[in-house]
């Protein structure tokens, strides 16, 4: 009998555990209604940042960058909302859970911290927070695209997930420092393009006079 209360003892943190793993991955899983949501908070993220990228980038890379978040992720908010208002679908930053939260705001730290750096430093910085930031969301969106009960929203994240897989792309791009040239385009382009730029660097030979050729001599 003892030996039962000792194991039945024993049982109790591990399903404690478990419990609280299972309770943990609920909160993970986004329904439609979060979904939605965070993805408003985070175009008006982006949004801010691409003006940010405009008037603080020192490279013309990233300014362009800039440009693009900004008009991609003002469409994208239109078209998010008139697919919410559409199923209706609450937008409000209420709807979010505390984890949600936490993430917006651990975004805007990330985002102030960025925003005090200058030059160079602020260029990297900028489009390594970019990159890090878009894979995350994307992988939101491949996690919980399920869940979505909303044709409109799902035909919505499925418009959505190449557009940021290419802001991400870009950034990851210009936080090591390639060329403009390069900026969204897939490796067998830029492969094509630097062997151009390669033959276009070769020097030329040089212009043989007319008429200056060496005849055979019979």
């Amino acid at each position: 009998m003892k030996a039962l209360a000792f194991a039945a003892l024993a049982l109790m943190p591990a399903l404690a555990l478990a419990h609280g793993d299972k309770a943990m991955n609920m909160n993970k899983m986004m329904d439609e209604g979060r979904i939605a949501a965070f993805l408003h908070q985070v175009n008006q993220e982006e949004i801010d940042a691409g003006k940010l990228a405009q008037r603080q980038g020192t490279s013309q890379d990233l300014r362009d960058y800039g440009r693009m978040l900004t008009d991609d992720h003002q469409q994208a908010d239109k078209a998010l909302m008139d697919a919410a208002k559409k199923d209706h679908l609450n937008l409000d930053k209420s709807v979010l859970n505390a984890d949600d939260q936490q993430k917006l705001a651990n975004n805007k730290t990330k985002m102030d911290q960025v925003k005090a750096m200058k030059g160079a430093e602020f260029d990297k910085s900028f489009a390594q927070t970019m990159a890090n930031g878009h894979k995350d969301v994307i992988g939101m969106l491949r996690d919980n695209r399920d869940n979505i009960k909303s044709a409109e929203l799902k035909k919505f994240v499925d418009a959505t997930i190449p557009k940021l897989e290419t802001h991400r792309d870009v950034a990851d791009r210009i936080s090591r420092g390639e060329r403009a040239a390069m900026m969204g385009k897939s490796r067998q382009g830029r492969m094509a393009d630097e062997h151009v730029m390669d033959r276009e660097k070769a020097p030329a030979a040089p212009d043989v006079p007319a008429g200056s050729q060496d005849i055979p001599k019979k």
